[in-house]
């Protein structure tokens, strides 16, 4: 009898949906799709074939675009010639995976099933960065019939499923981080052009709480190269183009940019690293050093 009642325990155990992990368990992303969605704590809930659900269910229109949430390389991809069309898997540079299942399989404006679901120039081993588009919102796989959607799942490194909500809950917006990423990649353009050479000092700010207009403004009247930071980090082509200039010391400016960015610039990077405060954000290029 106890032996009974312990596996029916268990079995009743099993069939209820687990909670989501705590922010704490999961790493920090960009939401996976960059327009308006919804969603909730599915994770658990009962599939067919009797499956339980191993993510998250992304409902959004059809075509809306679908970012990666990390840097990292494309691991997997089933791109309809070998494996049924659409979906694939990230694996980020601090080891945990992303993955992005029923992606659009159809020519805009039909249900046809036969476009790709990914954008140009994504296969298996491209390295993409956290916010960039690498495809759009779908039906297909076994998701043809239904709402468009993006089954989303985490996996720890090792392979592990997670329950991605809370992840999800607290993830930076898309759009967001486009606007950061994009004030980043002007401001890396300027330094690009206006020193081609070897400087001494470089600034690094923050963009979340910069106006974009006065901060570019800012940067582009600098006698001294300005780099900005967005939330995560530092763009792919400002690494690029600190290791250009070669600087020997890195000023960040206020507190916005974050001591793991201070960590990675002392790690990476041959400068001498300080931080500074400033009053006048629009003017940090008159700071006395």
């Amino acid at each position: 009898m106890i032996k009974k009642l312990i596996i029916a325990c268990a079995l009743v155990v099993a069939l209820l949906p687990l909670p989501a992990v705590s922010a704490d368990d999961t790493p920090k992303i960009v939401f996976p799709v960059a327009g308006e969605v919804e969603f909730v704590n599915s994770w658990g809930a009962a599939r067919s074939g009797g499956r339980s659900h191993k993510g998250t269910d992304i409902m959004a229109d059809k075509l809306v675009p679908v970012v990666a949430t990390a840097d990292g390389v494309i691991d997997w991809i089933h791109d309809g010639i070998r494996k049924r069309c659409c979906a694939l898997g990230i694996l980020h540079d601090d080891g945990w995976e992303s993955w992005y299942i029923h992606m659009n399989n159809d020519t805009p404006g039909t249900d046809d099933g036969r476009a790709s679901g990914f954008a140009p120039g994504i296969e298996k081993g491209t390295r993409v960065v956290a916010g960039q588009i690498i495809g759009w919102v779908g039906d297909s796989g076994n998701a043809e019939g239904t709402e468009p959607h993006i089954h989303f799942e985490l996996h720890r490194p090792g392979g592990t499923p997670v329950n991605p909500y809370q992840a999800l809950d607290d993830a930076t917006p898309a759009d967001l981080l486009a606007s950061e990423q994009s004030i980043a990649e002007v401001a890396t353009a300027i330094g690009a052009t206006s020193f081609p050479d070897e400087v001494d000092t470089v600034f690094v700010v923050a963009a979340q709480n910069f106006d974009a207009e006065t901060a570019l403004t800012s940067i582009g009247e600098t006698t001294t190269p300005t780099f900005v930071s967005a939330e995560f980090g530092l763009t792919r082509q400002t690494w690029h183009e600190l290791d250009r200039l070669n600087p020997a010391r890195i000023v960040i400016v206020g507190d916005d940019v974050s001591n793991v960015l201070y960590r990675q610039l002392e790690a990476n990077t041959g400068a001498t690293i300080s931080r500074v405060s400033v009053v006048d954000r629009a003017k940090f290029n008159l700071l006395e050093m």
